[in-house]
């Protein structure tokens, strides 16, 4: 899959999607060609991941992550590639529905309407659901809360309505904010006292997407904190209790710091360490890509992989604050290229 329309139109298509990043992260430029070509050997890998059913590994949340970065990175997860059997990830994803929303699960349903979202389906009309309003159910506008229990899918939550062109309620963000903890970092239990990376990462990347100023939820005390849990390799573990890099928490760590400016590339997230040793949060995360394109969760433990890859896949596929421009070759078709 060389996808030399998916790279130039989806890249546009994202950069349009969050009006609210070019005011977080000012001019940007497109990714470059390193990166781009690991996505396509991550795309490459999760075609041979897909089950007979159409779906991945006959999970309706799986199912909903791939469909997501397929049509993210300008895949078509209804056509394909995408078909298995006659069924394609869309259709998996639309046969899912159903028991998705009877889970009531607000964080299970803001996926689904994330991913429909960036499809040709209508989010609106999708295996008989209005993706909308079914999340909308879930929300209490006395707490602001889509989830009363987790800051992550409360994330997942906001995240999906502005993929949908919604505007989410104002209430919902504050209270999203104001679990924010001393230490600069949210925690997946809300209420809770513990932070962890992934939700925080997570966090970040919904506040850049719409934009919410930085001196509204102290952006400055959240890269605190994930300088703090940075490890010597570049890459982040969960938490203070799983220090090891792996590479969920590494991709979303970059991606929230991607979506609110923070250039990765420079100090401090990348330069030399006290003991002369170098931290380089990309090459950590590339370290992560198996041989065969897919990603594992750390080095010598694969993990869910495809929950890794489609973790990975964005923070690879994003527009990088610095990006240099794609090379004139990488907008040669490859088969320009092979005469």
């Amino acid at each position: 899959m060389n996808g030399l329309g998916r790279k130039i139109t989806l890249t546009i298509v994202f950069l349009l999607l969050f009006s609210g990043l070019a005011g977080a992260v000012g001019p940007v430029r497109i990714t470059r060609d390193a990166r781009l070509i690991r996505v396509d050997e991550a795309l490459d890998w999760l075609v041979t991941q897909q089950e007979d059913d159409g779906s991945f590994g006959h999970s309706p949340s799986l199912t909903a992550d791939v469909v997501f970065v397929l049509a993210l990175t300008g895949e078509n997860p209804d056509e394909d590639p995408w078909v298995r059997n006659g069924h394609s990830a869309l259709e998996a994803l639309a046969a899912y529905t159903p028991q998705i929303v009877a889970s009531g699960k607000a964080g299970a349903i803001a996926k689904v309407l994330r991913a429909v979202s960036l499809t040709e389906a209508d989010q609106r009309h999708f295996a008989g659901y209005d993706l909308v309003a079914e999340l909308m159910k879930k929300y209490n506008s006395v707490t602001g809360r889509f989830d009363p229990s987790s800051n992550f899918s409360q994330a997942l939550a906001i995240q999906a309505l502005v993929t949908a062109g919604e505007t989410p309620p104002a209430k919902a963000i504050l209270a999203l904010i104001q679990e924010q903890h001393n230490d600069g970092g949210w925690g997946w239990q809300a209420g809770g006292t513990t932070s962890d990376v992934d939700t925080t990462g997570l966090i970040l990347e919904t506040f850049g997407a719409i934009g919410v100023p930085p001196t509204v939820y102290r952006f400055q005390e959240a890269m605190a904190y994930l300088q703090a849990r940075q490890q010597p390799d570049g890459g982040w573990g969960m938490n203070a209790q799983h220090p090891e890099s792996n590479c969920n928490s590494t991709a979303l760590a970059m991606r929230g710091l991607v979506w609110i400016g923070a250039n990765v590339r420079t100090l401090p997230w990348t330069g030399p360490n006290p003991d002369g040793s170098w931290r380089d949060p990309l090459g950590r995360l590339m370290q992560f890509q198996a041989p065969d394109g897919g990603f594992r969760w750390q080095d010598d433990v694969d993990g869910t992989r495809v929950l890794a890859t489609t973790d990975a896949i964005p923070a690879l596929f994003l527009p990088w604050n610095g990006d240099a421009p794609l090379s004139v070759q990488y907008f040669i078709p490859a088969v320009v290229q092979e005469k």
